[in-house]
């Protein structure tokens, strides 16, 4: 499970959906949630959660995809499995992991040093905890 600190950048709320932007270094990520804790405000610091298997991978990524949020990352591990293969990511100097298909890691030829792009649904991403506010 990937945790990381980002910073509320923007919270926009219609009816009972809110969209709320964080910072994670120089980028942005959304999360989309149906409920939100009172306590969260632009300015919060926060711990983030996303699950290494709702972390989908591109590499030579060019085009328009509906994911919320596309990060650049820098592969810092390949770890090939008999199935799985679990690919270690630094984002702005977050640590990430993404669990993949063997098959879509040797697809890919993704190696140490690779620039590839994060994909991710808003809807992956939870706030663990709010650590502190503006």
């Amino acid at each position: 499970m990937n945790q990381f600190t980002a910073t509320v950048k923007k919270i926009e709320r219609v009816d009972n959906l809110y969209l709320v932007s964080f910072m994670l270094g120089n980028q942005t990520i959304k999360m989309l949630s149906l409920e939100l804790n009172e306590l969260l405000q632009v300015g919060s610091i926060v711990k983030l959660n996303v699950k290494s298997t709702n972390i989908a991978l591109a590499k030579n990524f060019i085009g328009i995809i509906s994911y919320a949020n596309q990060l650049n990352a820098k592969v810092v591990a390949v770890n090939n499995g008999t199935l799985l293969s679990s690919i270690g990511l630094d984002v702005e100097g977050f640590a990430l992991e993404s669990l993949i298909t063997l098959e879509a890691s040797l697809e890919m030829k993704l190696f140490v040093g690779d620039n590839v792009v994060v994909l991710l649904k808003g809807s992956e991403v939870s706030v663990l905890d709010i650590m502190n506010g503006s």
